[in-house]
């Protein structure tokens, strides 16, 4: 069977992988009990996104009648050549016995689950893949719609750049807060549940947003994975490959441009719809 040792404190995130919108929901039921977050795709493309920015801990697999989908679903992330490639693959089918369950790890996946779906079944297979899987949350996971990501946070000391980086994001998000620094940072995320942080590097005296990301990925909640943006009037390559190596998963040059930032946001939000149809709210 294939496993994976991934670096985040939890294993909290699912991915499932239907087009049948009855096999989905009740896949989707089941991971709710077994995971902090659930998501759903149904085409190529979305899988291709969802596993650059959502990242999940396993890949539940809902496998059609006709097989050759969930085939080239699963060729693909075993082909891919970075750390995703050994991402644990649940197949979900109607096929019996053991002769599925060799089929599908003859196609990359490491566990089969007969349907009807049972929690029971799930719950072995993700025990059996999932290095660390800390077990069933205390309340059900949360579902994360596809395409419905609409908050910024900002991290941001200088009143100047502040309003530059809201007016930005105002026009890629519905809604947009500012904070300026650490404190308010830990006080309102847990509250706003942002989904993406744009953060500045100097943050007065005391403060450096490197650090400041390292402390959100050092939490022990899904909050850890938020996507952060590094917006920074430093532009050597040291910040930017430290940037990285803290949890920033893009980094963009003060003067921020609104190519520069909307380009950063499709390369680490996941399911990002585009610009809302009016400009969003900022609260300050």
């Amino acid at each position: 069977m294939t496993a994976a040792l991934h670096t985040r404190p939890q294993h909290s995130r699912a991915l499932i992988v239907s087009n049948a919108p009855t096999d989905a929901f009740r896949i989707t039921r089941v991971a709710t009990q077994l995971f902090d977050q659930v998501m759903v795709v149904a085409e190529m493309q979305d899988l291709e996104l969802a596993l650059q920015g959502y990242r999940p801990d396993v890949v539940i697999m809902d496998d059609p009648a006709d097989q050759t989908g969930t085939s080239c679903q699963i060729s693909a992330i075993r082909g891919r050549e970075d750390d995703l490639s050994i991402t644990p693959i649940i197949v979900i089918s109607s096929e019996l016995g053991a002769e599925a369950a060799v089929q599908a790890q003859a196609k990359g996946a490491g566990a089969h689950v007969t349907k009807p779906v049972r929690l029971e079944d799930v719950e072995n297979a993700v025990q059996a893949l999932c290095i660390g899987w800390p077990g069933r949350p205390a309340t059900p996971g949360t579902i994360r719609q596809f395409n419905q990501i609409t908050r910024a946070m900002i991290v941001e000391d200088s009143p100047t750049d502040a309003y530059v980086a809201s007016k930005i994001a105002a026009g890629l998000f519905n809604e947009v807060l500012v904070v300026s620094n650490a404190s308010e940072l830990d006080s309102c995320l847990p509250k706003f549940r942002p989904d993406i942080i744009f953060m500045d590097v100097m943050l007065g005296e005391w403060e450096n947003g490197f650090s400041l990301i390292a402390e959100v990925r050092s939490r022990t909640d899904d909050l850890a994975s938020v996507p952060f943006v590094v917006v920074s009037s430093r532009d050597t390559d040291q910040d930017k490959v430290w940037a990285k190596k803290q949890g920033a998963g893009a980094y963009v040059v003060k003067p921020a441009t609104e190519e520069a930032v909307e380009e950063a946001v499709r390369a680490v939000v996941v399911g990002w719809a585009g610009r809302p149809e009016k400009p969003g709210t900022v609260i300050r």
